[in-house]
């Protein structure tokens, strides 16, 4: 998602596309959160101020045809001026692909973490039912991690077997550490 010199991010093209929109001037956005490298974000929600003629429809269709393919907006909405994304969000999911597939997808290979090795379930799905909560999540973090409060209340930790040899680890949580679900998924992996 973020900005990285040097790099085409998901929030750079957004930018740029609004900043054609807004007349020439810069925009910034905010988002609700940031993505690890490698992870994909449906739903990022992120606020900027724009000054358009543009209703929220025509500023969404414009957003359309100028971004690249691999960058779609699925709403526009015009919010009050106090509104920020991520302050003001109260629960962010974060859905961890792994395949089990014996010989892995090459089509999921983007998406999803190939593991494929037999999964004892019960036992993840009894380490996932430990999981939510308030703590500090420091042990789960990675050392890249620059955020001094580790205290996150995870209320959702689940596995879902979407189809045969593929799987979801669900989180939901008030907010997510520097590679926390990626430990997180990595324990229950060596759990199962």
């Amino acid at each position: 998602w973020q900005v990285q010199p040097g790099s085409k991010t998901v929030q750079g093209v957004v930018e740029e596309a609004l900043c054609r929109l807004h007349g020439g001037r810069a925009v910034r956005l905010r988002a609700a959160g940031r993505t690890d490298s490698g992870a994909h974000a449906r739903g990022q929600v992120a606020d900027a101020l724009v000054r358009t003629r543009c209703d929220d429809g025509a500023l969404l269709r414009a957003l359309g045809h100028m971004l690249p393919q691999d960058v779609r907006p699925q709403r526009v909405l015009t919010v009050s001026p106090a509104f920020h994304a991520q302050h003001d969000a109260r629960f962010k999911t974060y859905r961890y692909l792994v395949d089990t597939s014996p010989h892995g997808d090459l089509w999921r290979r983007r998406y999803a973490l190939a593991f494929p090795l037999p999964l004892d379930e019960a036992a993840v799905d009894a380490a996932l039912a430990l999981l939510p909560g308030t703590r500090d999540w420091s042990g789960f973090t990675g050392a890249a991690c620059t955020v001094f409060d580790r205290v996150r209340t995870i209320v959702e930790a689940r596995r879902l077997s979407i189809r045969p040899g593929l799987q979801a680890f669900v989180f939901t949580a008030d907010g997510f550490l520097t590679h926390m679900v990626r430990n997180l998924v990595g324990t229950l992996l060596a759990v199962g």
